[in-house]
């Protein structure tokens, strides 16, 4: 769900907050 975490980022209003994640391979929310 890479897609799903920057559009949760973006909709925050902080794309960049999300970019490092996906970058990172992180499933934070990913999974969810």
């Amino acid at each position: 769900g890479g897609i799903n975490l920057a559009y949760l980022g973006t909709a925050c209003g902080s794309p960049a907050y999300a970019a490092p994640e996906i970058i990172a391979g992180t499933n934070y929310r990913g999974d969810v």
